[in-house]
């Protein structure tokens, strides 16, 4: 039953990540020709604003389904009700902390960064929805636990694909019935944030019905313990941010938009890989937390060296492809004149997307 419950939450995933993949992959070339990459770079720019933002909250919020699972599964059901208002209340308070200073940010953008004269509105728009994504991600991400704390991956995957949908039924209407504009695409971000939320609101209500948020369980003290625990978190997402999440910013400031525009592009594929490992992750992830929590240690490394070997199987394939076909992928891809989606001269020398990916 086990195995089975794996395959089903790596099939769903696996397939919640194709049909991503297959959006992004198709409907982003058609997006850079429509609005240009100079302004599509914002988008870029303005999700890593929120990933700067997540240096502070991942520390209170990358442990606390880990937390609920393990007193959950052991029928702990007042600590686990503690830590679940503690969290949902911190994110509420986080989320009107951040508000004045996201929207102070917002509409003086074209102070802060080089933003073309004629696009200063549509980046100022665009800002406001993402900004507000991300509160609304942050505010509800409590209630994704529920399908972590059952092992229920595969239903978090079919949520994703309807969101996906979502954003593809706005991305097309928007794209056909009015000026073409990135405004659109973080307005259809918006949107699948927002239904993730609702969803995941929904599957709590299904799942843990016995787990509710009550203001008389909130726990100054659960609080610290989560951000004392997941300070490593912290430090890790300030690790990626100063890795890989600075180069638009610094592109913008320190050449243009253009080349910003361009660096934006250019890093579609690795994120891609990226996206595809933490879906694969993501899988394992809650029947490790249910074997810590029930004190199965052989059998949570026994686990463990079996998620091992299926990791580095799956992202053996399209790291090999890069690695094999990646000359001949790319240089197709010029030869059929996709500069614009693969950024030219970089997409052209396809050695330096190999340094991006590796």
């Amino acid at each position: 039953m086990k195995n089975k419950q794996i395959y089903l939450n790596l099939l769903a995933q696996m397939f919640s990540f194709a049909v991503s993949f297959i959006i992004s992959f198709f409907i982003s070339p058609l997006i850079v020709k429509t609005v240009g990459k100079e302004t599509y770079g914002f988008l870029g720019v303005a999700n890593n604003f929120t990933s700067y933002v997540m240096i502070v909250t991942v520390a209170l919020n990358s442990l606390a389904g880990r937390f609920v699972s393990v007193y959950y599964h052991q029928n702990k059901k007042k600590e686990t009700e503690q830590y679940f208002t503690s969290v949902f209340v911190a994110n509420i308070f986080t989320v009107m902390f951040l508000l004045v200073p996201a929207m102070i940010f917002t509409l003086n953008v074209d102070r802060f960064l080089n933003v073309p004269a004629e696009s200063v509105q549509d980046v100022k728009f665009t800002f406001a929805l993402v900004f507000i994504g991300f509160f609304v991600n942050l505010a509800s991400s409590i209630f994704s636990v529920a399908t972590f704390v059952t092992n229920k991956i595969y239903l978090a995957s079919i949520r994703t694909i309807e969101a996906n949908l979502l954003r593809l039924i706005i991305l097309g209407i928007s794209f056909a019935l009015f000026k073409p504009s990135i405004v659109y695409v973080a307005l259809a971000m918006l949107g699948y944030y927002l239904l993730i939320a609702f969803t995941n609101w929904r599957y709590t209500k299904i799942l843990i019905p016995e787990i509710k948020i009550k203001w008389s369980s909130f726990n100054i003290q659960k609080i610290l313990e989560l951000i004392i625990s997941g300070c490593w978190s912290s430090i890790t997402a300030l690790s990626n941010v100063l890795l890989e999440g600075l180069d638009l910013l610094v592109s913008n400031l320190l050449i243009d938009a253009s080349a910003m525009g361009t660096v934006s592009i250019v890093k579609t594929v690795p994120n891609m890989i990226n996206q595809c490992m933490g879906s694969v992750l993501s899988v394992f992830t809650p029947q490790l937390t249910i074997s810590y929590a029930k004190g199965d240690v052989s059998g949570m490394i026994s686990y463990l060296e079996y998620a091992c070997k299926v990791v580095a199987l799956l992202m053996a394939f399209p790291i090999s492809f890069l690695v094999a076909f990646g000359k001949t992928f790319f240089l197709f891809g010029c030869q059929q004149r996709t500069q614009v989606y693969f950024g030219g001269f970089l997409f052209c020398h396809w050695e330096v997307w190999f340094l991006l990916v590796l």
